[in-house]
């Protein structure tokens, strides 16, 4: 009997080929300023914009388009600052949403730069 060889892999969908910064995992989260603010945790973030957990929620309240002030956290230090952004969601996934920065504030940038090289190690 011959070897089996391993089929190729399937191809890349068409908006993860246009990503135009790598994206990390951490174990963080975002309070969504909304109302009385909804924790969230975070599935992956980049310097283009994050991509957060439903975890059940029902997240349609955030419109495609909405802009929201997020404050991302290391859940797993608190001494870390916290970065304050904004966003604008882009798509709602069956696991959560995903949001694009939308301001323009190095500030911002730097602080999001400094907290994906604390994810990488």
């Amino acid at each position: 009997m011959g070897k089996l060889a391993m089929p190729p892999p399937p191809p890349m969908p068409k908006w993860l080929e246009r990503r135009a910064h790598p994206r990390v995992q951490l174990f963080c989260a975002v309070r969504v300023l909304v109302d009385e603010g909804l924790a969230l945790a975070v599935r992956d973030f980049s310097l283009g914009g994050i991509a957060l957990a439903a975890d059940g929620l029902d997240l349609s309240r955030f419109t495609v388009g909405s802009c929201h002030e997020l404050l991302v956290f290391d859940a797993a230090d608190e001494h870390l600052p916290t970065v304050r952004a904004i966003a604008r969601v882009v798509r709602h996934d069956p696991l959560g949403m995903a949001m694009t920065w939308a301001g323009n504030d190095p500030g911002v940038s730097e602080q999001l730069r400094k907290l994906m090289a604390i994810a990488r190690g």
